[in-house]
């Protein structure tokens, strides 16, 4: 979606963006209908919005949806996809959002601490439980990182994009954090994380399917339309398979 076509979705309050992941949140935000530590009066620091509003200014968990689905930049089908947003100040150099690293900010809280990045937004919206851990900003747990099981949480150039699919993400200590990104084990059968890491490509977000079977190392030659081979990953497929012999 060009940057024009963005601006125009947003004058256009009819338009939900992306139907799947707007489907995907509201069901979401369905589910923490009667949480009081996450729906009520607004409270940036405490992660706490309002379900919805009759005038349609406030912000609250419905809007919100709404617009992450409309800051889509590929066309996700399924929660396996990665759901690809630009990232602001991806290796620096963006005034807009001053101290990111690549992630994504949320849009426009109360102030610059009351900044939340998008992919724990995301997460705990997903996994309300995690809010006493990670969802009040006064007494959060900062050894805990959200820990991007597809590798592509955070974009390395500026203008690139990341992943905030809450369905790839899992809630870890810092040396497990390191060792989830860009998943150093190449395929789903070797991968000895828990979920097991998702290997996508990083232009579509759309899962290489023969890196994701847990049951068989990726073949050498690949039936997908866009075959799944990876040269550096194969090689070490090889190696190990060698190993075995």
């Amino acid at each position: 979606m060009s940057k024009r076509t963005r601006q125009s979705a947003k004058k256009d309050d009819s338009d939900d963006g992306n139907a799947f992941v707007h489907t995907q949140l509201v069901a979401l935000v369905e589910k923490i209908e009667r949480d009081a530590n996450m729906v009520g009066d607004f409270e940036a620091s405490k992660l706490r919005l309002p379900l919805s509003s009759e005038d349609g200014r406030k912000l609250t968990w419905t809007k919100l949806a709404r617009m992450i689905a409309r800051k889509m930049e590929n066309d996700p089908t399924s929660t396996d996809y990665c759901w690809l947003v630009e990232a602001n100040n991806a290796s620096g150099g963006s005034k807009r959002s001053e101290g990111s690293t690549g992630y994504v900010h949320m849009l426009k809280l109360t102030g610059k601490s009351d900044k939340w990045q998008t992919h724990r937004v995301m997460h705990i919206l997903r996994n309300p439980g995690d809010w006493a851990r990670i969802g009040n900003k006064s007494n959060a747990d900062h050894e805990l990182h959200v820990a991007h099981g597809c590798g592509h949480g955070r974009a390395t150039n500026k203008g690139g994009r990341c992943c905030i699919n809450p369905f790839h993400t899992v809630l870890v200590d810092n040396k497990v954090n390191q060792d989830h990104k860009g998943c150093k084990y190449g395929c789903a059968k070797l991968c000895p994380h828990d979920p097991k890491c998702l290997f996508t490509w990083p232009d579509t977000g759309k899962p290489k399917e023969c890196f994701n079977d847990p049951s068989r190392y990726p073949p050498e030659s690949c039936p997908h339309d866009r075959p799944c081979t990876h040269g550096a990953v194969q090689v070490l497929v090889l190696d190990v398979e060698e190993d075995e012999q």
